[in-house]
């Protein structure tokens, strides 16, 4: 029987914010092997795929060393032949769901390739997150524009400015009384 949360709909979950696509992990089916149910949203489309805890190694490994090494860990692999304790299978699912959702925000445009094949994607799906990346890269690049060439007049902006050249104090001027920037130097 299914262990776990389940969520009512793939199209609702967790991916990191401006994401093109996200993978959430749903539900999980104690059993030998036990097999965790991931929703998986690509902008077009929504669908669900099994996977065990194999799977996740294997990605882990096909992904390499160097990035392997950024992601969190994998929980360590239960070796005894009976089944996992509920608490046991909680425990592994948040695991894998923080390796999940890790290995998703690092590879916002999905371009790694076990990834994408670990998430079924197809070659539609990932041109999909693609473009919906490359068009998050063009409004954020066009707003950034709009704000440089845009002056920011706003008091205690943290945007730097161009120096403004020192205003005289009042009652400075002729008589001397309150001195001038420079006069520090001389």
């Amino acid at each position: 029987s299914p262990l776990g949360l389940h969520c009512a709909s793939p199209l609702v979950m967790a991916s990191p914010a401006g994401a093109a696509y996200g993978a959430l992990i749903i539900s999980v089916q104690s059993g030998s092997p036990t097999m965790y149910e991931i929703a998986v949203q690509f902008p077009d489309r929504a669908q669900t795929v099994l996977r065990r805890y194999n799977d996740f190694a294997q990605l882990r490994d096909k992904m390499g060393p160097d990035v392997a090494a950024l992601l969190p860990t994998l929980p360590p692999k239960s070796m005894v032949t009976v089944r996992l304790s509920s608490r046991a299978l909680q425990t592994r699912q948040a695991q894998l769901a923080a390796f999940l959702t890790e290995a998703v925000a690092m590879f916002s445009r999905l371009e790694n390739g076990p990834l994408a094949e670990f998430l079924e994607a197809t070659a539609e799906d990932v041109a999909a997150v693609r473009a919906v990346m490359d068009s998050h890269e063009r409004t954020r690049a066009a707003d950034t524009e709009v704000r440089e060439v845009a002056p920011s007049h706003t008091q205690g902006s943290s945007q730097p400015s161009e120096p403004t050249p020192p205003s005289e104090p009042s009652g400075s001027g002729a008589n001397g009384s309150a001195g001038s920037p420079l006069d520090d130097i001389r």
